[in-house]
């Protein structure tokens, strides 16, 4: 399945290459947790993570584009009643729209992602153990939305940009228990772009 998946990455980044105006790579810190319809999520806190991606942008109307991207993205969280920290690696790709304003050099941003989880971990008494996702129920899958905005920085043609970038996943990370998980992630990403 993960090669699979990563065949089907690969074919896609090819058929945006040549489609896209531009391209180009962010890196990024990310803040996530998970939300459960129970009290027990008072009792779970965020974990940090990083972000790495390759984007393509294309311009399909005026001050519109269409902006997918592929990278890993980590997620996870702190369970704080058995101090057990969870990290999610996941290969994601992104469907954003961007919109960026006229006068000034702001954009916003909306999307869905799609992802699957490439590895996992969890540390606990500082002892990092593999985490196999379907054995343990935890579902490698997750597929949501993301909202956000960023600010563009451009030298002739290379685009400096950062962004604010908040995603919620729709599906159950541990569909074999009674209450519904679901990944939130907070992205701060800074990113690089030029002209093909």
């Amino acid at each position: 399945m993960k090669k699979i998946s990563i065949i089907v990455i690969l074919t896609l980044i090819s058929g945006f290459e040549i489609l896209a105006q531009e391209v180009g790579v962010i890196i990024g810190y990310s803040s996530s947790t998970i939300t459960v319809d129970t009290k027990f999520e008072k009792e779970l806190e965020f974990s940090p993570g990083v972000n790495l991606s390759i984007l393509f942008n294309k311009e399909i109307a005026p001050q519109i584009y269409f902006r997918p991207g592929f990278g890993l993205s980590q997620k996870g969280y702190y369970d704080k009643i058995f101090k057990i920290r969870y990290n999610f690696y996941y290969l994601q790709g992104d469907f954003d729209f961007t919109y960026l304003f006229d006068e000034i050099p702001i954009y916003i941003e909306a999307g869905m992602f799609s992802s699957f989880a490439a590895a996992g971990t969890y540390i606990f008494r500082d002892e990092t153990y593999n985490l196999e996702f379907g054995k343990n129920h935890t579902n490698p899958f997750d597929l949501g939305i993301s909202i956000g905005a960023g600010y563009i920085y451009q030298i002739d043609d290379l685009k400096i940009f950062g962004e604010l970038k908040y995603e919620i996943g729709f599906v159950n990370l541990y569909p074999h228990y009674n209450n519904f998980y679901q990944n939130n992630t907070l992205k701060l990403n800074l990113g690089i772009m030029f002209g093909l």
